[in-house]
């Protein structure tokens, strides 16, 4: 391969890497926010979560899930005491 073929896929890998960045940095945003419901915003969190998951699912069977200590620490029900 010639220095510029070599050039122009390292350049062609970079920006594919810093758009899938910027893809999984827009959907941790927007996880934390219930946005109202219309066409676009139901399309466009369907596009990133279909884009990220496979990425984000990797590291998701790796990490222990934090919501798992938290229920064996709650109650089922709040304590009340009859008068």
């Amino acid at each position: 391969m010639s220095n510029s073929t070599v050039d122009f896929l390292q350049t062609w890998l970079s920006y594919a890497l810093n758009v899938y960045t910027l893809l999984i940095i827009a959907w941790i945003v927007l996880s934390y926010f219930r946005l109202p419901y219309n066409r676009f915003t139901a399309i466009s969190r369907t596009f990133l979560e279909d884009t990220v998951q496979p990425f984000v699912g990797l590291f998701r069977r790796l990490l222990p899930r934090a919501d798992r200590r938290c229920h064996r620490h709650r109650r089922s029900a709040p304590y009340r005491r009859d008068r």
